[in-house]
């Protein structure tokens, strides 16, 4: 039974249609716990081969749905097939609708919150087709980009852009983003709000591990300094690259790769890139990490690598939308990233790393902070609590809130 104060504020219904793993979306999660932390019941409604984490959260108010689904997909064929594959995807998608649609109907729901724009037309759908309209919001967290000649991009992207001028708000990182969004999808600025790709409270010390748990797991020295990549291990963040500009490194660096790749044959590549530097590339085997565990691991490293391939506009527009970027400063960990304009601004406007030009540049960069590691990392503490994740996402609810008798249910074209 659900308390009266959170019948009493309300439900809150999420749509996310992607990934098999909260633990690789802390905005849907970080979302999901403010709003239950405002007495609201929440229920994430997942992709439907989502794993529904039964201990994920502590807040009782917080419901993971997910669907079974009539077949499975055989991962051989639509991994190699791409029209296959995209066909497929979209069959999943139409029962998704469905079963949400079944799973919500009997419910009354105070707000509609859509993730990407699968998330966003799902929710708008259902919006319309339930017999109390719920106003949608729109959080973006990749941006599509008109620029495309794929015919399936450019009707996914005017399906987005319809979708989005119907949602009451919408929800992006940062300035640069939501710019880049009112253009392309026509909106009006008042009805974006910011909120950086953070996390929930400020760490005010470094992590100690001090029974040096992660460098035994890794079997890295006390003496060594860890560099670490900690986040997807895709081809966007040129990993390659940063491999061979090891040589260019301190003698008592180590770099320390932790993520998941879904492509085996980049992550042959870069095994055997790291080949001729086997001392000093470590590839972590550990999995997924509860976030705990992974504050830890963050916290044992010296420095954080974030590296993003400029060619790509949702890529070079990265800014307040990287979340490993904020990961590292939660923990104290200054960071080193390509010199991307918003990063310049966010990184050495708040003296809490460098920003180089060249992945030949980091052997200098990671001199530069070890020389000074006390104020980068305390730099990176102040910077981070800037930033912090309930104080941006607290003042959505609140203007929603306040404003709810001028919602129109169901939300309204945006002339």
């Amino acid at each position: 039974m659900i308390g009266g104060e959170i019948m009493e504020k309300g439900r809150v219904g999420m749509f996310m249609f992607y990934g098999d793993n909260l633990s690789n979306f802390p905005p849907v999660a970080n979302c999901a716990r403010i709003w239950a932390r405002n007495g609201f019941f929440v229920d994430i409604i997942m992709h439907p081969s989502g794993e529904a984490f039964s201990n994920y959260f502590k807040e009782s108010n917080i419901n993971i749905v997910t669907f079974s689904f009539p077949f499975k997909e055989t991962a051989f064929l639509t991994h190699r097939n791409k029209y296959l594959s995209w066909a497929m995807r979209k069959i999943r998608y139409f029962f998704y609708i469905k079963n949400s649609l079944s799973y919500c109907k009997d419910k009354q729901y105070k707000y509609f919150i859509g993730f990407d724009p699968e998330g966003l037309i799902a929710a708008t759908i259902l919006s319309k087709l339930l017999k109390i309209k719920t106003p949608v919001v729109y959080h973006s967290l990749e941006l599509l980009s008109l620029d495309t000649n794929s015919l399936r991009a450019k009707f996914n992207k005017y399906l987005e852009k319809r979708c989005n001028k119907r949602a009451i708000y919408t929800i992006i990182q940062d300035e640069n983003r939501a710019e880049l969004l009112m253009k392309e999808n026509e909106i009006r600025r008042e009805k974006i709000l910011i909120v950086p790709n953070t996390n929930i409270g400020t760490l005010t010390n470094k992590i100690k591990d001090n029974d040096n748990h992660w460098r035994r797991r890794f079997g890295i020295e006390e003496s060594k300094k860890i560099i670490l990549y900690a986040g997807c291990l895709s081809q966007w963040a040129e990993l390659e690259k940063l491999i061979k500009s090891i040589e260019f490194w301190p003698d008592d660096a180590v770099f320390l790769l932790h993520g998941w790749c879904s492509d085996d044959d980049y992550f042959e590549l870069l095994r055997r890139t790291a080949e001729p530097y086997k001392d000093k590339v470590i590839f972590s085997s550990v999995g997924i990490l509860p976030e705990d565990e992974y504050d830890h691991l963050v916290s044992s490293a010296s420095i954080g690598v974030a590296w993003y391939k400029k060619s790509i506009l949702n890529i070079f527009h990265i800014g307040a939308s990287s979340g490993k970027v904020f990961q590292y400063l939660r923990c104290g960990v200054p960071v080193i990233t390509n010199d991307l304009p918003d990063f310049k601004k966010l990184i050495e406007g708040n003296n809490c790393g460098i920003c180089v030009s060249s992945e030949r540049e980091i052997g200098e960069a990671i001199r530069k902070i070890l020389a000074d590691h006390e104020i980068y990392s305390q730099n990176a503490f102040k910077c981070f609590e800037k930033y912090e994740f309930s104080k941006s996402y607290q003042a959505v609810i609140d203007k929603l809130e306040t404003e709810k008798s001028k919602i129109v249910k169901g939300g309204t074209e945006d002339k």
